[in-house]
């Protein structure tokens, strides 16, 4: 009997000695499961009662600006609006220009989808507008015996549930952003008089172009610094116009800045040689290709326009292909051609660039 007492014994202890220390491995895992789920669950609820935050001060702002009674533009006003650092931007500009045109009615700037009024109060918008805390569920225990202990024993409470904040209000589906109409804000109507700004000053270098052309022809001579001036400004006023800030300084220099000059190549080779058509032209017409001095300032002009656009020339068959103004490959190298098209003569063009 001894025998079986101490076998039945060493079973017992050693089944003892195992739940034991799956017990023991079972509690480190749980415990360390558990204190990076409160350290989750600890930022993800910061992270949501912050924004929340933030969402209710701009969203009563929003109303105060429409009003009570359109509690749900303001919040269509705010999804469509972005990110929160971008509903902060365009409260701040809504206000700014509430504050310089008290006439103005941004609701009338906005196209809404319509829903019926006192269907849903603040709770249920905000809720909408800043995105729940992310739930994380504890990690389940692969390891052997876990499970058995489980059931032995209980599952440990989970100690982190009560950290995460309380939700108030539903999740409206469906709920979209108003959509701007275009033209609605000063800033529009600022940007569209600048746009007919830099048109009218591009027509105007133009004429001032022609003015000074027909002074040259007139007089019989020019200023090398007055014509690189006209031309620089017509290159400008190109650029401008194309929205690519552009100015001129003192000395005839045109100066423009670009994050992404491969991204406006064509606008500025269209600048360019309009601006060089438009100053041969204005020579040819005037007389002032005569002038002494006229054909090498041309040159030069050629020669800064040669840098956008000598990728896309070509090479005619004869005179009757150019147009004058305009540059050409041609065996006697790329030409400004200042002729009428009847002929091809030394008089008719102007060398750019020697053959290579």
């Amino acid at each position: 009997m001894s025998f079986f007492m101490g076998l039945a014994e060493g079973i017992a202890t050693g089944a003892s000695r195992t739940i034991n220390t799956v017990l023991d491995k079972r509690q480190e895992e749980a415990s360390a499961a558990r204190k990076f789920m409160m350290q989750r669950r600890i930022q993800e609820a910061d992270r949501y009662n912050a924004d929340m935050t933030e969402a209710q001060e701009q969203f009563d702002a929003f109303v105060g600006l429409v009003g009570e009674k359109n509690m749900d533009k303001a919040a269509q006003i705010m999804k469509g609006a972005g990110s929160s650092e971008q509903r902060q931007e365009l409260l701040n500009y809504l206000t700014a220009e509430k504050r310089k045109n008290k006439d103005f009615d941004i609701l009338a700037a906005y196209d809404f989808s319509e829903r019926k009024a006192g269907e849903f109060g603040r709770d249920d918008y905000l809720r909408t507008l800043v995105s729940d805390p992310v739930k994380l569920a504890m990690p389940a225990s692969e390891k052997i015996g876990l499970g058995l202990a489980d059931k032995m024993f209980g599952e440990q409470p989970d100690m982190a549930a009560g950290l995460m904040p309380f939700l108030r209000g539903q999740k409206i589906e469906g709920f979209t952003g108003a959509k701007a109409r275009p033209g609605a804000f000063s800033e529009a109507e600022e940007f569209e008089r600048a746009k007919q700004a830099d048109i009218i000053s591009l027509e105007n270098a133009q004429l001032q172009n022609q003015k000074l052309m027909k002074e040259i022809g007139e007089i019989g001579a020019l200023s090398v610094s007055q014509v690189k001036q006209s031309f620089a400004t017509m290159v400008a006023g190109g650029l401008n116009r194309n929205e690519i800030p552009a100015s001129v300084d003192t000395a005839g220099n045109v100066s423009f800045q670009l994050k992404d000059a491969s991204a406006n190549f064509n606008e500025i080779k269209d600048a360019y040689t309009s601006a060089l058509k438009s100053i041969t032209e204005d020579a040819i017409s005037t007389k002032a290709l005569g002038v002494e001095g006229m054909r090498s300032i041309l040159k030069t002009n050629a020669q800064q326009t040669l840098n956008y656009a000598q990728a896309s020339l070509t090479t005619p068959r004869g005179p009757e292909e150019m147009v004058a103004g305009q540059m050409y490959n041609t065996k006697k190298g790329i030409i400004l051609y200042v002729g009428t098209g009847d002929g091809f003569d030394e008089d008719d063009y102007i060398v750019v660039k020697q053959p290579e």
